[in-house]
This record gives C-alpha cells, structure tokens and sequence, in this order.
C-alpha cells in the first residue's frame, strides 16, 4: 500500500444507519430552533409586559396631574347637550 493507490471500497451512505444518522441531526437541529425560537418568544413577552407597565405608568400620573380637581371638563368642540334648546338637536 506504499503506492498511494486505495483498494478498499468506501462504504456506501444510502443504508439505514445513515438514515437514521440523517434523522437524529435533523432531530437535533429542530430541538434548537425550537429552543432558540421559545427564548426569543419568552423575551418578547417580558418586553411587552414592561412596556405595558410602563404605559400604564405613564397613563395614571397623566390622569393625576394634568386635570384639576372637579367635575370632568366638556368636549370643547361640541356643547353640552343640556345647553342646547330642544329644536337645535
């Protein structure tokens, strides 16, 4: 075997041990993107969750200190409908 010529033929990749091979690859390459895919997901919603937090935050500080004390004020754009005479509406 010194003249650098192989004489054993290589095995053949089309049996079912290859197949199988093939099949626990495929398996644990999924396992992966479904890991990846879950975390990515996970995040997603721990982001949204703060963002609503934050959103409500913002929504009840702007209710406490932006409008007086009192009666809610009237849409400016309309008159309240006990100031209009009965034939106006």
């Amino acid at each position: 075997m010194l003249s650098g010529e192989a004489t054993a033929t290589p095995k053949i990749h089309d049996g079912s041990v290859e197949a199988l091979r093939v099949l626990k690859t495929l398996q644990g390459s999924a396992n992966t993107s479904r890991t990846q895919a879950l975390n990515q997901l996970r995040l997603a919603l721990r982001e949204l969750a703060l963002h609503i937090a934050f959103l409500d935050e913002q929504l009840e500080t702007s209710h406490t200190t932006k409008r007086p004390p009192g009666p809610a004020p009237h849409n400016r754009t309309k008159p309240p409908l006990d100031a209009l005479e009965p034939g106006d509406v």
